[in-house]
C-alpha cells in the first residue's frame, strides 16, 4: 500500500487511495505550546510535557500557567486541561494508549473550584453575569486523585462529519489531603484503523 500524506489548515492526513482515515483540527493551536503533536497515517501522539504551574495562595488556592489551556467543568477542581479536535470517518475505528510517566505531588491546600457563569437580577430591567463558586460534593469528598484517568474522549457528531475531542489530564488533585499530583511526561496516542464499525 503507498501511504500518501496530505496537509491542510489545521492538518490532515491521508492514506491508501488518498481517502484520509482521520483530521487533526486543534480546538486551541495555541496549546502546543506545552503538547507536541506527532501525526502518522494512522496514528497521532499527543506528548504532554506538563509546564510549571504558579500556585496563587490568596484566599485559596487557585493555579495559573504561563500559556494557554482548557478548564475543568464548573464545580469541579480548577485543573489545566489540554484538548484537541479529531474529525474521523465513519468507518474507522479508533483506539487509545496511554503512558502516563512519571509523576511528583505537592500539598499545595484548598484548591477552589471552577466557577459558573450565572446571571444575577439587579431589577425587573437589569441583570449581570457574575461568577459563583460551588464545589461539587461528588469531587471534593473523594479521598482518591482526580479525575482519576490521564484523559477524556468525548465523540460528537454534526453536519454528517464525526468528532473525538481528546483531552489530557497531566494534573490531578487529592481534595482529602489537598495534593496536587503533576505527571509531567504524558503521551497519549490515538490510532486509527479503517475498514471497521465505528468507535473502539
Amino acid at each position: 500500500m503507498v501511504v500518501v500524506a496530505a496537509w491542510w489548515p489545521g492538518g490532515l492526513v491521508s492514506v491508501g487511495d488518498g481517502e484520509p482515515l482521520y483530521r487533526y483540527r486543534p480546538s486551541t493551536p495555541s496549546m502546543e505550546w506545552a503538547v507536541s503533536v506527532q501525526t502518522g497515517p494512522d496514528a497521532v501522539v499527543l506528548a504532554c510535557r506538563a509546564p510549571e504551574v504558579r500556585v496563587d495562595t490568596n484566599g485559596g488556592v487557585r493555579l495559573a500557567l504561563g500559556g494557554v489551556s482548557a478548564w475543568t467543568e464548573p464545580g469541579q477542581p480548577r485543573l489545566p486541561v489540554f484538548a484537541f479536535v479529531l474529525e474521523v470517518n465513519d468507518n474507522v475505528m479508533w483506539s487509545i494508549d496511554v503512558e502516563p510517566g512519571a509523576f511528583h505531588d505537592q500539598a499545595i491546600g484548598w484548591l477552589h473550584p471552577m466557577p459558573s457563569l450565572v446571571s444575577v437580577s439587579e431589577s425587573d430591567e437589569v441583570s449581570r453575569m457574575t461568577e459563583i463558586e460551588q464545589p461539587d460534593p461528588a469531587v471534593y469528598e473523594l479521598d482518591t486523585f482526580w479525575p482519576g484517568q490521564w484523559h477524556g474522549v468525548d465523540e460528537a457528531k454534526g453536519g454528517g462529519r464525526r468528532f473525538l475531542r481528546v483531552a489530557l489530564h497531566p494534573w490531578h488533585y487529592q481534595p482529602r489531603q489537598q495534593t496536587l499530583r503533576t505527571y509531567s511526561n504524558l503521551m497519549v496516542t490515538v490510532r486509527f484503523q479503517a475498514g471497521g464499525a465505528a468507535g473502539p
